[in-house]
């Protein structure tokens, strides 16, 4: 089981600062943090190769887009975009 060890927090105006020990193996920078439904915080910082990996993904993305062409509406391809049916949600009685 991975050591357990505790750090500081402190406020300072509207923000809160996380406190860490200098040996943590923490680059200064851009971390990510998530809230899990258990109230649990946990702190992520993405190596080198993963934000690597994230940014040409997005590339990617961003020239299939650009390669559509300027006047093709992606969107109103999606079928979730559009109502199912017509449907009277509230009857007059």
């Amino acid at each position: 089981m991975a050591a357990i060890h505790t750090a500081t927090i402190t406020e300072e105006g509207d923000e809160k600062i996380l406190r860490l020990p200098a040996g943590v193996p923490l680059e200064a920078g851009e971390v990510t943090y998530e809230i899990r439904s258990t109230g649990d915080l946990v702190l992520k910082q993405l190596s080198e190769e993963a934000r690597a990996r994230r940014q040409a993904v997005w590339i990617d993305f961003l020239d299939r887009i650009a390669a559509r062409g300027p006047d093709t509406d992606f969107m109103n391809e999606r079928p979730m975009n559009r109502i199912p049916f017509e449907r009277d949600l509230w009857p007059d009685e």
